[in-house]
């Protein structure tokens, strides 16, 4: 997830100066004090917790989750101000659901996650809700940050990828990795 960790550090430095220049010196900052970049994020985590570092960036469901469970009283959690919305991509594959004549559950399933019912699971699990009505219920469980997006803050996911991550952008610039 080293991607996903820059994508935050970036929208943090690109919010408070709104310079591409300062951006890039505080995320190649944060990347110089990185012992390691782990090549995914369950080894980040058991670095992390295995005594190996001061910070872990990662997201904010994994961290609460991880407070109030294997780690409780090992990890403070820390939210910035400013953070990154990161949502997981949900989409129904045509070909597959057609061939597995799934279609129908497929879909269904695919509405029910844009629902009340679902951002009550999922704030139980410990993921932002988006439905102000079911943050309401969540409020004390998640501390007070403004939340960016791609789409909204940043240049777009199509911009965003080939200028940071496509071979030799921004990230490999900026991690010297």
């Amino acid at each position: 997830m080293p991607g996903g960790r820059m994508r935050g550090a970036w929208a943090y430095a690109f919010d408070q100066a709104a310079d591409e220049e300062a951006a890039k010196t505080f995320v190649k900052s944060v990347y110089a004090n990185a012992g390691a970049l782990d090549a995914d994020e369950a080894a980040a985590q058991a670095r992390f917790l295995g005594g190996d570092g001061d910070v872990w960036l990662t997201t904010e469901a994994r961290a609460l989750a991880l407070a109030v469970g294997e780690a409780q009283g090992k990890i403070e959690v820390v939210v910035p101000p400013v953070t990154l919305a990161v949502e997981p991509i949900v989409s129904v594959v045509d070909k597959n659901a057609t061939e597995a004549g799934t279609r129908e559950a497929a879909n269904g399933y695919a509405d029910f996650l844009f629902t009340e019912p679902a951002q009550q699971i999922a704030a139980e699990h410990y993921y932002r809700p988006r439905f102000a009505s079911i943050a309401e219920q969540f409020a004390s469980q998640f501390p007070e940050t403004t939340v960016l997006t791609v789409d909204d803050n940043l240049s777009g996911w199509e911009e965003l990828n080939s200028t940071q991550f496509a071979d030799g952008g921004l990230f490999d610039q900026l991690t010297g990795k």
